[in-house]
């Protein structure tokens, strides 16, 4: 019996007060319970709800970064750019005016505030006008961002603790939001190389897109070199393109996931009849992808993987380590992997010194 009765009580109110929406109806019956958030709905009390009685709350719902300005215009936030965030806010119940927001470095611990390193971000305001009303249980986006300049020598993969302030008129308090700035520090690459390109050791290169290599074109890696893959990324090599990945035995190449993401790439295929392609003295770890993490699609491509060394790596949709017609392995270690349909599958060439152990096969 309680819904009719609740919903003549409803069409009773809406007949006796004028009401601007819904939205203001339902955060009018919301905020006037006998027991906040909990008891029975008091009509009486909705009845005399005015306008001054209805206090905006903000909340932080999303932000967007622009660095197109400050920066390489990938809208990521790299060491030393300068941002500017645009938060979005939704509002409950009262009308949200005069919006006002400002970003400190740190948060709140259960009441107490804990400072992040304050060297890493410099905040080029005090504050900002939010630039725009928001109405009841509505969302925003500020008209004016929120500018900071971050150091060009945080750490990559570093996040940076940050708190999002705002309050309006009429509103009871401040909002205080926590949320995090994860920055990337590193040279970016990706996308098709049109000509031939050497990565070295003493640069931190970070994988945002497919990097592919076509044909004519040799994709070298020097020892101790390190990439790490952001996720949805991998390397391919088509038609006659090369790779020449030579590490050593104390300066190992290292094929990882990008700091802050989840290791899920797309693999490391090689779809050339070049017969040039080598590997050597690498490292795979910390990887997770669909299918197989290193696939040779062509008969007489003659892939070499030797003195490599394969872990933490895990597979899905029945997914292996290595597939195709003929990646020559030699000298290779595989250990702590999660690998649904084996370690080699589909031929995976000759393995001449292949020591696996601790491998999980579902």
């Amino acid at each position: 019996m309680a819904c009719p009765l609740v919903a003549g009580a409803v069409s009773r109110l809406l007949q006796c007060k004028e009401t601007l929406s819904w939205e203001l109806l339902f955060g009018d019956l919301i905020h006037t319970r006998m027991v906040a958030g909990l008891g029975n709905v008091n009509f009486l009390a909705a009845y005399n709800i005015k306008d001054s009685d209805r206090k905006p709350e903000l909340s932080l719902v999303t932000y967007r970064i622009n660095d197109e300005e400050g920066g390489d215009g990938d809208n990521r936030a790299d060491a030393g750019e300068t941002l500017e965030i645009y938060p979005t806010f939704k509002n409950a119940w009262g009308q949200a005016e005069n919006i006002r927001f400002w970003i400190k470095t740190g948060f709140y611990n259960e009441g107490s505030w804990v400072p992040d390193d304050e060297s890493l971000i410099s905040h080029l305001q005090e504050s900002v006008d939010f630039g725009n009303p928001i109405s009841s249980y509505a969302k925003a986006t500020s008209a004016t961002p929120w500018r900071m300049k971050i150091s060009s020598d945080c750490a990559d993969g570093r996040q940076i603790n940050l708190t999002l302030f705002a309050t309006c008129d009429n509103m009871q308090g401040t909002l205080a939001q926590r949320f995090t700035l994860t920055v990337e520090n590193g040279v970016e690459v990706g996308g098709l190389i049109e000509e031939d390109m050497t990565l070295y050791p003493n640069v931190h290169y970070i994988v945002t897109n497919n990097l592919a290599v076509p044909d004519g074109v040799t994709l070298t890696i020097k020892p101790g070199t390190i990439l790490k893959f952001k996720d949805n990324t991998g390397i391919s090599v088509s038609n006659n393109g090369t790779i020449d990945a030579i590490g050593t035995p104390d300066s190992m190449i290292i094929f990882t996931r990008a700091d802050a993401s989840n290791g899920h790439v797309s693999g490391f295929r090689f779809n050339t009849n070049s017969g040039r392609n080598i590997v050597s003295y690498a490292i795979f770890e910390d990887l997770y992808f669909k299918g197989s993490l290193l696939t040779d699609d062509r008969l007489l491509a003659r892939t070499a993987l030797n003195n490599c060394i394969i872990r933490n790596v895990t597979t899905a949709g029945g997914g292996t380590l290595y597939s195709g017609a003929d990646i020559a392995q030699e000298r290779i270690q595989v250990y702590n992997n999660v690998v649904e349909r084996g370690i080699a599958w589909n031929g995976g060439g000759a393995a001449r010194n292949r020591i696996a152990y601790r491998n999980s096969m579902d």
